[in-house]
């Protein structure tokens, strides 16, 4: 994607749950996760990362179950 950013692998559960994240794998961008328990859909990863690249704020993931409306 022509991208210079810094890209993090994380295997700490604990760093995981304290994301408030109860599944894996999780994508973060900017510390916020934006897309969680699925990784098949390379389109969707694309577009969420282009979104971050394109504006100061990624959009909320839909359906979340947490208060937050997907915000945390």
């Amino acid at each position: 994607m022509g991208l210079n950013t810094e890209v993090e692998y994380v295997t700490d559960i604990q760093k995981i749950i304290e994301m408030g994240v109860m599944q894996s794998p999780v994508l973060t961008i900017d510390g916020k996760p934006v897309m969680t328990g699925s990784t098949s859909d390379i389109k969707k990863i694309k577009d969420l990362i282009s979104q971050s690249n394109n504006a100061d704020q990624v959009e909320p993931k839909k359906n979340s179950k947490c208060s937050c409306g997907g915000n945390c």
